[in-house]
């Protein structure tokens, strides 16, 4: 009985030990425009993710330059839990001054990648773009009174890049800002615009009839994975004595 419960225990123990299985894989990168020097990017992150959780921690960490316009080595990322998960490079701009906050300027998603056990998976490498920008935008009337004292219900704003392409189209947002929480100032949140570019947004103050009765335009700047802040002085269209009913709605 002593020898059967032995046999028994060393069965449990290698059971949990091969519980787990692992495998490795091998990544390397391209920047979709310039390299890494003209980035400004030193050092990349590489995640794993599984269902949106990171499966290695701390992150997997390489120089820019081993990608395929540097030293074309890559890297091989070992000691992976077996499963499928979506791997994202981060690409760190260099900072000079240590108070200067670390962004990420560059970022590239391959999606699916699966890991086995004992296994060496490759990947076609992947291209590092410029992570997108957001806009926190907002606005005030010139005349220092609020919207509905100036009969406004609604303020419509669109994003034109330098050249005129659109990069937002016509957008209908409530006059009212959203309440600013965490010691941000009210504004809308506009996600996922390129990065390194002047933008300029064109917003129409809009009466319940949908006609413009204000209009205010401002230019700002967009850099990689930061936040820019724009706020919109809207100034009347017409003379408030003026007739109104010829002024067209904006659609």
């Amino acid at each position: 009985m002593k020898r059967l419960a032995i046999i028994l225990a060393m069965g449990m123990m290698y059971s949990c030990g091969s519980g787990s299985s692992f495998g490795s894989l091998n990544v390397n990168w391209l920047i979709a425009v310039g390299d890494c020097e003209e980035s400004g990017v030193e050092v990349l992150n590489f995640r794993l993710l599984e269902n949106g959780v990171d499966a290695l921690v701390p992150f997997e960490t390489a120089k820019c330059n081993r990608g395929i316009q540097g030293t074309k080595e890559g890297i091989k990322i070992e000691g992976i839990p077996a499963g499928t998960y979506t791997l994202v490079i981060e690409g760190l701009k260099a900072v000079e001054d240590e108070k200067e906050k670390t962004t990420i300027e560059l970022v590239g998603v391959s999606e699916n990648v699966v890991i086995t056990d004992r296994q060496l998976t490759s990947i076609p490498p992947v291209i590092l773009t410029l992570k997108t920008a957001t806009l926190r935008l907002s606005w005030k009337f010139s005349n220092g009174k609020m919207c509905g004292t100036n009969g406004i219900s609604s303020v419509q704003a669109s994003l034109i890049d330098e050249p005129g392409n659109e990069v937002m189209p016509p957008t209908v947002f409530a006059c009212e800002l959203p309440t600013a929480q965490d010691g941000r100032a009210p504004g809308i949140l506009i996600t996922n615009l390129p990065a390194k570019e002047e933008l300029t947004v064109f917003a129409y103050g809009l009466d319940l009839n949908g006609f413009a009765r204000f209009f205010g335009e401002t230019d700002f700047d967009t850099l990689p994975g930061t936040e820019a802040v724009a706020e919109v002085d809207l100034n009347p269209i017409i003379e408030p004595d003026a007739e109104q009913d010829d002024t067209p709605p904006v659609r």
